[in-house]
C-alpha cells in the first residue's frame, strides 16, 4: 500500500511540473482577461462617438429633455450641426419643430439612430 502512495505522489507531481498542466489551470483566466478586454475596448469606442444634438426652437422640448443622457444643445442650428457630424464630435442631430401644435422630429446623421436612443427619444416626446 506504501508503494501505491509513492507512485501517486511521483505521478501527481510530474503532471504538475509539466508546461500543459499551467496552461490547463491558467486558461480560463487568460480566456476571462481576454473577453473582458474586448468588450471594455468595444465598449469604450462606441460610446465615445454616441452623442447626438438636438436642434429645436421649442422651449418645452429643451426642458423636457435636458437631462437625458447621450443629448447636447449646444448647436442652435443645422449647419454648426452638420459640421459637428463632419468633425466627428456627434453621431447625429435631431431637428424638432412645432406645426400646428403637433411636433416633428427628424434625425440627420450618417448611421441610423440607435435603438436605446431612439426609445428614450420618443418616450420623452
Amino acid at each position: 500500500m506504501r508503494n501505491m502512495w509513492v507512485v501517486i505522489k511521483e505521478t501527481y507531481l510530474r503532471h504538475v511540473k509539466s508546461w500543459s498542466f499551467f496552461f490547463m489551470v491558467i486558461s480560463p483566466f487568460l480566456f476571462l482577461a481576454l473577453s473582458v478586454g474586448i468588450g471594455f475596448l468595444q465598449g469604450s469606442s462606441m460610446a465615445k462617438n454616441s452623442k447626438i444634438a438636438v436642434v429645436t426652437t421649442v422651449p418645452s422640448v429643451e426642458e423636457g429633455l435636458k437631462g437625458t443622457n447621450g443629448i447636447n444643445f449646444d448647436y442652435k442650428d443645422e449647419a454648426s450641426a452638420q459640421a459637428a457630424i463632419k468633425d466627428e464630435k456627434i453621431k447625429g442631430y435631431l431637428t424638432i419643430d412645432q406645426e400646428d401644435s403637433v411636433l416633428k422630429a427628424v434625425y440627420h446623421g450618417e448611421t441610423s439612430l440607435e435603438t436605446g436612443i431612439k426609445l428614450a427619444v420618443t418616450n420623452k416626446l
